[in-house]
């Protein structure tokens, strides 16, 4: 069992004066998982929920810049104990957050993960800065499986956090979904496309229509599938279609979106759920 671990999380609006000067994240030691754009390495971005970033350090804290477009949850993973993380919530802008305080003068990890894909909601990685230390390589070796998943509300996460499924994204995130628990499991990285409501194929909220995007709400950029070569492909999708459309158009419907699929992913094993 995961010794529990109280993690301090609030915004800073100050710089510890035994900080270490702030890292960029192109010169920062850093391990990206998920759907990221590089175009500013500067300031990399994130959509997806899912995405995140790893860092070892060694020092007694840990703080970034983060800008988001709007309000984001993200969950915070201090040496690997994901029992004792803690999901935050961030505000809209340009802002410094102090991710982990008080800890021993020892070298740790922390893991960034976004929770929630909601509200346009695209996070920019602006620096990293270390309280009493510095960070250290990651070194992390490949995955030992590349997992793909694409779904709905399951996937997604909604009312994850709540037994009577009440939905906002307060209650939702999907580092606990069976996609995230399943790939810590099986020691691998996994991609999350997931959307509530999201239909085999149809307007915006279909699958076909965001598969190969990089953020949700916009068509452009689109995802470079080689960079992520899906080893396990899972797609959990149909139930919202069953009232909408006949069982004869939704296998139709299904056997388009995996024509897309394939192509996508030549090498995959394609599960349906």
């Amino acid at each position: 069992m995961y010794a529990m671990r109280q993690v301090t999380v609030l915004l800073a609006f100050a710089t510890s004066v035994a900080a270490a000067e702030p890292l960029q994240p192109r010169k920062a030691k850093l391990h990206y998982s998920g759907r990221w754009d590089f175009a500013d390495p500067s300031r990399p971005w994130c959509a997806w929920e899912g995405s995140s970033f790893f860092a070892k350090f060694k020092g007694t804290g840990i703080s970034v810049t983060l800008q988001c477009d709007r309000s984001v949850y993200l969950r915070v993973i201090v040496d690997g104990d994901h029992f004792g993380s803690r999901k935050i919530n961030l505000e809209s802008g340009h802002r410094k957050y102090q991710l982990a305080t008080d800890l021993d003068l020892a070298q740790h990890t922390i893991e960034v993960v976004k929770e929630t894909y909601s509200g346009r909601g695209r996070l920019h990685l602006h620096n990293v800065e270390v309280v009493d230390g510095d960070l250290v390589p990651v070194g992390k070796e490949a995955p030992r499986l590349r997992l793909q998943f694409y779904g709905d509300s399951n996937l997604a996460g909604y009312s994850l956090e709540h037994e009577k499924n009440k939905g906002g994204a307060k209650y939702s995130g999907c580092h606990f979904t069976f996609a995230g628990i399943a790939s810590r499991m099986l020691d691998g990285e996994h991609q999350n496309i997931s959307v509530s409501g999201a239909t085999i194929l149809g307007g915006q909220n279909s699958l076909m229509s965001f598969f190969d995007r990089m953020d949700y709400y916009e068509a452009q950029p689109t995802w470079q599938f080689e960079r992520f070569p899906a080893d396990i492909c899972v797609v959990n999708i149909g139930a919202n279609d069953i009232t909408r459309r006949s069982k004869t158009e939704i296998k139709r419907n299904y056997q388009s979106l995996l024509r897309k699929l394939r192509q996508a992913h030549p090498k995959a094993h394609i599960v349906l759920m």
